[in-house]
């Protein structure tokens, strides 16, 4: 999928028997992104699909991928993970991954990408590495997207209002669902907060998890089981995300901005930036302004 010559979601048939949907539907608008909406559902896309393959990555917008019926296998930051009907796996801006749907096994999904600075805030807390969000009402979900999508095709200003305020009901209830599937442990929900506060500094799990009174093998089961990532993968993805926000609206160096984050040394942050980007921290700080500089000049324009 392209808007305005760059690719936000990459579709690529899977590598031995690749079957086009057998049905696709999809709406998808770009105003808001390139009017600096606080908020926007930039597409929705309904499809069933067996025996497929897609990469990613997405260069400007969060993703979520939502299996209605049938599931989906899904590799991210090398992890491989199946996604069930009742979870949301939610795809950072930039990350890279290979999702499939497993072998023989149709899949009926429902897609879409939010961005903005609110979709950032929102999920930098509460899924800063990606990962699976629980749900309860897909139907509520379809009727959500129906509605959204119909808007999109439309692409009249006057509905931009309607479209923005559904794409807050929209992040609301993920938060509900978040809050109500049921609540976090008092160790995770406190680990949380401490993996936010000390991200910057060296972080030691075995540290964390001895002031719960737990090991770190004990700890790591019970924070992969209620986020769906590891503690280390968490606090990278904290990392990358405040290196992005630095890199984007700071002159900062390269060198500055690794220790800002809580990298020894600019080689292993490098390292760790150009594994989830697949381009260095300059080179994506270059792409980044030269996007934002374009897009408001279409705006403008």
């Amino acid at each position: 999928m392209r808007r305005n010559g760059h690719t936000l979601y990459q579709f690529a048939t899977h590598e031995e028997n690749g079957i086009p949907p057998s049905y696709a539907q999809q709406g998808a608008w770009d105003y808001g992104r390139l009017n600096h909406l606080p908020l926007w559902p930039e597409f929705i896309m309904f499809s069933t699909w067996k025996d497929y393959s897609k990469r990613f990555p997405n260069s400007f917008i969060y993703t979520l991928e939502i299996p209605l019926r049938g599931r989906l296998q899904i590799t991210h930051h090398e992890v491989t993970r199946v996604v069930a009907p009742g979870y949301a796996y939610v795809i950072p801006v930039g990350d890279g991954g290979i999702m499939r749907t497993l072998p023989g096994e149709e899949c009926w999904k429902f897609c879409c990408g939010i961005c903005g600075e609110c979709a950032e805030s929102f999920f930098s807390r509460f899924s800063p590495s990606g990962g699976l969000l629980p749900l309860s009402d897909t139907e509520r979900i379809c009727r959500w997207g129906d509605r959204v999508m119909r808007l999109l095709l439309e692409k009249r200003k006057e509905s931009v209002p309607e479209i923005a305020g559904l794409a807050a009901e929209f992040l609301t209830w993920l938060l509900e669902q978040r809050r109500g599937s049921n609540a976090l442990p008092f160790e995770i929900s406190n680990a949380l907060r401490i993996f936010e506060c000390r991200f910057p500094q060296k972080i030691s799990v075995t540290e964390v998890a001895s002031e719960f009174g737990m090991s770190a093998r004990t700890f790591t089961d019970l924070f992969e089981t209620c986020m769906g990532i590891s503690p280390k993968q968490y606090v990278i993805g904290l990392r990358m995300k405040s290196a992005e926000v630095a890199l984007l609206h700071t002159n900062l160096s390269i060198k500055d901005i690794s220790q800002k984050v809580g990298y020894a040394t600019q080689f292993s942050f490098c390292r760790e930036f150009l594994k989830r980007h697949g381009v260095s921290p300059s080179v994506w700080r270059k792409r980044k302004r030269l996007e934002e500089a374009e897009a408001g000049r279409s705006a403008n324009g």
